[in-house]
């Protein structure tokens, strides 16, 4: 959690400031004192920082109850990485009541916005039916914006879908390509079901030496069916 939302306020709230300068230099107290400055101010831009600095205990004293406060002040600002931030939060009920239906009303908002890692976790609640009803048709269509946006686990979901024909027509082809966006962006458990579509001829003409490379990538990112089959596979070469 702590990359992705890295992620997501550096890239949307990039803006010039001493306090970014700060945190960059890893001075983390000091940005905090400027963004807590900012954020009375009513730069909600500032909110979203302070909030994302107070939930990470390694900046400065974890609280989650400033957070909620900070984040919940920046989203009604619509300062939507804030609003995918609280989202979490409900989601994983830090000093806060669980909530999943609060999480994915939060996700919508963010997700609306183009914030693509909401979309992949509003996603997920479709497809597993979490503070929603069960809607395969409506996780294939948030994994492939969140795909589009370059989050490569939801690529790998999207190819799943696919694969299996949930939520849509079953369709190896666009499965695969998928699979192989997902892979390129350096997620291993698509490397490891490209390795398989390659060994099996399924959406892809048979190939073994792409089976066994792709195999071999997906062990090499930590995926350990990718090394268990790159061990059968070099089995079965010799």
């Amino acid at each position: 959690m702590r990359k992705i939302l890295l992620f997501v306020f550096i890239s949307v709230f990039c803006f010039a400031n001493q306090g970014l300068e700060y945190y960059k230099n890893k001075e983390y107290e000091k940005a905090a004192k400027i963004w807590e400055k900012e954020c009375a101010k009513d730069n909600f831009k500032s909110c979203s920082f302070l909030g994302y600095i107070y939930s990470q205990e390694k900046y400065v004293k974890q609280d989650y109850s400033k957070v909620i406060k900070l984040f919940k002040k920046a989203c009604d600002a619509n300062e939507f990485g804030a609003c995918f931030g609280l989202g979490w939060i409900y989601k994983n009920g830090k000093s806060i009541k669980q909530d999943d239906k609060k999480a994915n009303n939060l996700y919508e908002k963010a997700c609306n916005a183009d914030i693509f890692e909401a979309c992949y976790n509003l996603g997920n609640s479709y497809y597993i039916g979490q503070g929603v009803k069960q809607d395969y048709s409506k996780s294939i269509k948030l994994y492939e914006k969140a795909c589009d946006g370059e989050v490569f686990n939801a690529c790998y979901n999207a190819g799943v879908s696919y694969s299996e024909g949930k939520g849509v027509e079953q369709d190896y082809n666009k499965a695969i390509k998928l699979y192989e966006k997902a892979c390129d962006g350096e997620y291993p458990m698509a490397c490891n079901n490209l390795a398989l579509a390659y060994f099996n001829g399924e959406g892809v003409k048979e190939d073994y030496d792409k089976a066994l490379k792709l195999s071999k990538k997906a062990c090499d990112l930590g995926e350990q069916m990718g090394c268990y089959n790159y061990d059968i596979l070099n089995q079965i070469k010799y």
